[in-house]
């Protein structure tokens, strides 16, 4: 399946390898090795997950822009291979920005960058401050992108309110039978409802600009340099949208100040570390 796949893509040399990658959540994602000419060239080949994201075409249109937007501002700072340090594109033989197969579905492939390494759980205090600069780099590339340029491809998404009212129709209609045993849970978010449009009432409003962010800052989505332990880039650009940046640094201390991990399924292990929240801050 995957070969037929890759000769669409505008690469040169012979197919070595090809073998799953990551350990990402959303879209199927393989590490492809050519060799060219005696040069091994690395890429990663990714299959978008239509059920997630419902117009993988806006999708690849803002990863294209935010990407090439990138690699222009860090041309203009000297740096001379930008796809060795930020994501970066491979063409398709036609010039897109990724490819549409027989039944629909979308692949898109990135130079691979050699240097990086991303831990799912933050290691120390650190890398924290790595996670936390890595946002702030990222943050700082994109301020001169104007956001209209891209689009909303997840509506709603960190939009608080909405996802309160979520909630009180599923307590409303308890289909499964288990509000009684969260109940406790429920009523702690009930008595805190008045947060909830903190930030989305001034964003509404236009008190706080919307700029172009990247909504999902977590540690694993920061790439990290192997060598220096420095943050490279922000990785998974999927959920790069117009929003504030609020969302941004909230969702990072969210993930980085947990060193638990996200995927701890021992809750008592799960903690608010003021350490490393001061220093990704």
């Amino acid at each position: 399946m995957i070969k037929p796949i890759l000769s669409h893509f505008d690469i040169t040399g012979t197919l070595e390898k090809v073998e799953r990658f990551g350990s990402g959540l959303i879209n199927e994602t393989w590490l492809v090795e050519f060799d060219d000419q005696g040069a091994v060239r690395k890429y990663i080949l990714q299959h978008v997950n239509r059920s997630v994201f419902r117009r993988p075409d806006l999708v690849m249109e803002n990863v294209a822009t935010v990407t090439e937007h990138l690699q222009a501002r860090l041309r203009r700072e000297g740096v001379a291979d930008p796809a060795s340090v930020t994501p970066a594109l491979v063409r398709t033989r036609d010039g897109r920005s990724h490819h549409v197969d027989g039944a629909g579905e979308y692949w898109r492939m990135f130079h691979f960058i050699e240097t990086g390494e991303v831990f799912d759980i933050v290691r120390d205090d650190g890398h924290a401050y790595e996670v936390g600069r890595g946002l702030g780099r990222f943050q700082a590339l994109v301020a001169d992108l104007p956001p209209e340029r891209l689009h909303d491809t997840l509506p709603g998404f960190h939009h608080t309110p909405r996802y309160l009212s979520r909630l009180d129709e599923a307590v409303r209609q308890d289909q499964h039978g288990r509000l009684a045993e969260a109940r406790a849970e429920v009523e702690f978010a009930h008595s805190r409802r008045k947060l909830a449009p903190l930030l989305t009432d001034p964003m509404e409003s236009g008190r706080i600009p919307i700029r172009v962010v990247h909504n999902d800052p977590k540690v694993n989505n920061v790439l990290i340099d192997r060598q220096t332990g420095k943050a490279l880039c922000m990785l998974d650009l999927d959920t790069v949208k117009p929003g504030i940046v609020h969302f941004d640094f909230g969702d990072c201390v969210r993930s980085a100040a947990n060193p638990a991990g996200e995927d701890a399924r021992d809750l008592d292990n799960i903690v608010f570390d003021r350490a490393r929240y001061v220093a990704l801050r």
